[in-house]
C-alpha cells in the first residue's frame, strides 16, 4: 500500500510501505505509478471509531453535519432541537505494519504542521478549556 499525504503547503509526501519495500536498496526500487481510483472521494473527517484485533485495526471514518434550522425556528435558540446527521463514510483495515507506518507518517506530518501553524490542542485539552474558560 502506498500512503500519499497532501500537505498544506502543496508538497506531496509518498511513503512506501516498508512491509514490501523496506528490504530493497532504494536505487533498485521500482518506479511507482500513482493514479486516482474511479471511486476516489475526499472525506472531511469529523470523527472516527477504531477497533483493534489480531489482524491490526479497523478504522471507521465518520462525517457529521449539523442541522441548526429546527433550533433557530422559535423565538429562542434551543440546541436540543438541532440534529446531527452522521454518515459512516468508510472503514479502513490496517495490518499491524500499516498501522505502525500510518502512526509514523501522522506523527511526522503533525510535527511539520505544528511547526508551521502552532500547537494543536488535544480533544481533552479543548474540553478542559470549555469547562474552565479564562476569566
Amino acid at each position: 500500500m502506498t500512503v500519499i499525504s497532501q500537505l498544506i503547503d502543496g508538497n506531496t509526501t509518498i511513503s512506501l510501505n516498508n512491509q514490501f519495500y523496506g528490504f530493497m536498496n532504494m536505487s533498485e526500487a521500482p518506479d511507482v505509478q500513482v493514479s486516482q481510483s474511479d471511486t476516489y472521494k475526499e472525506i472531511n473527517v469529523t470523527g472516527q471509531v477504531s477497533n483493534l484485533n489480531y489482524d491490526g485495526m479497523k478504522l471507521t471514518v465518520l462525517h457529521d453535519s449539523f442541522n441548526l434550522q429546527p433550533a433557530l425556528s422559535g423565538a429562542q435558540f434551543k440546541m436540543s432541537k438541532a440534529t446531527i446527521n452522521r454518515t459512516i463514510e468508510c472503514t479502513i483495515n490496517l495490518s499491524p505494519v500499516n498501522l505502525k507506518s500510518w502512526a509514523i507518517l501522522f506523527d511526522q506530518e503533525l510535527k511539520k504542521y505544528e511547526k508551521l501553524f502552532g500547537t494543536i490542542l488535544s480533544p481533552e485539552e479543548i474540553n478542559e478549556k470549555f469547562k474552565n474558560p479564562p476569566k
